[in-house]
């Protein structure tokens, strides 16, 4: 195996996520393709999105997947590139957005991202791999789709996810312990709890108390078996 400066070079090539054989004729047509996109036009409004002074309506602050689409696939497609995005999983169970620009000449790079949303909720996840998409196929191939605001609304609206899906696991995971007929369904429920809690997807002082009613269940169940058997009443003649 060859070294550069001492490390490996297939390691490098793994970090970098490039072919190994090079990647000069894709920078060239990168290059070219580039200075013929078109400037986006930003067609969609986000939740933190700015609004008109005169009419009160949120100003669009960003261009979707599609416009995105739409103003770069030509200019790539012509200097013989394209954009591929595929979903896989990592070994934690998380999904994980892989996105290739690939050349004719067999050249490529890629560039791999964790998308972080509960399974249980579908249009969470959807949402999830669109945001991801849009976000990963701008960066490989160097497009502003949205005002750069120093991540202040991603993590504005990461939090404000992360805390509506929170207390929807939270509310729906009360009201299956405290309807679970044996305790375990309530294992099970908690069990459920946690793995929303590995992805992200509850809030620690949910978890906390949602413990907290488990614990009480369970103490409310004992006292209930250790009480004495009521002696059966005599019949009056």
């Amino acid at each position: 195996m060859n070294e550069s400066n001492g490390v490996p070079v297939k390691k490098i090539y793994a970090v970098l996520n490039r072919c190994p054989n090079g990647t000069g004729k894709i920078a060239e047509a990168l290059a070219k393709a580039v200075p013929n996109i078109q400037p986006l036009v930003r067609n969609r409004s986000s939740h933190f999105a700015k609004k008109d002074p005169k009419t009160g309506q949120p100003l669009k602050d960003y261009a979707d997947l599609a416009q995105c689409h739409k103003v770069a696939a030509r200019p790539l497609a012509d200097q013989g590139l394209v954009v591929v995005q595929t979903l896989t999983n990592n070994t934690d169970g998380d999904l994980v957005l892989c996105t290739q620009l690939l050349h004719s000449s067999g050249e490529w790079i890629e560039s791999h991202m964790p998308i972080k949303a509960s399974l249980a909720n579908p249009q969470q996840v959807a949402s999830a791999i669109t945001y991801a998409r849009r976000t990963a196929y701008c960066s490989i191939i160097g497009l502003a789709a949205d005002d750069d605001d120093d991540g202040q609304e991603a993590a504005d609206a990461a939090a404000q996810v992360s805390a509506s899906s929170s207390a929807r696991i939270e509310l729906l995971a009360m009201q299956k312990l405290r309807q679970a007929s044996s305790q375990a369904e309530r294992d099970d429920v908690m069990k459920r709890v946690l793995e929303h809690k590995r992805t992200g997807g509850i809030a620690e002082d949910a978890v906390a108390r949602l413990d907290k009613e488990f614990e009480k269940l369970a103490e409310n169940r004992h006292a209930e078996n250790k009480k004495p058997a009521r002696k059966a009443e005599p019949v009056a003649n």
